[in-house]
């Protein structure tokens, strides 16, 4: 892999948990910030913006070992964090400056941290899949008594 000039990839894993813990504190800050304040009713809320970021630094926990796997898991974190740290700055922004926006529940709280965690599950399951078909193709090759 150094030939290739790859040797980058088994410190992906860690820079990507990394990448998670700043993506899941500067969403938290976003959505507190845009609150009036924060009451023990808002708990389910926060963890639900959360959810998403520590889905994906369990999937990056479990691929960091591989070098296949650790730079998409590595692009998925920066995609995910970036297009839901954009989506929550346009909300939180808005909530602040546009009067009309106050008054209607704000759905970007939950919507958002939703379809990430279900990008995060498609993804891991992409990963997951093709691991198996890897895991399967090299159980063919090995002959009998040797895996």
């Amino acid at each position: 892999m150094a030939a290739l000039g790859l040797s980058f990839l088994p410190v992906m894993g860690r820079w990507s948990i990394l990448l998670c813990c700043l993506a899941t504190a500067l969403s938290l800050i976003l959505i507190t910030s845009s609150s009036t304040g924060l009451r023990s009713s808002d708990l389910p809320y926060l963890l639900l913006v959360a959810m998403p970021y520590w889905l994906l630094g369990l999937l990056a926990c479990w691929q960091r070992r591989r070098q296949r796997s650790s730079l998409p898991v590595f692009i998925a974190v920066l995609i995910v964090s970036f297009v839901g740290i954009i989506l929550f700055g346009v909300d939180s922004y808005h909530f602040h400056t546009v009067p009309a926006h106050r008054l209607v529940q704000r759905f970007s709280v939950i919507t958002i941290p939703l379809l990430q965690s279900a990008s995060v599950l498609a993804i891991a399951a992409v990963l997951l899949t093709m691991q198996l078909c890897r895991d399967g193709r090299r159980s063919k090759a090995a002959p009998p008594g040797r895996r």
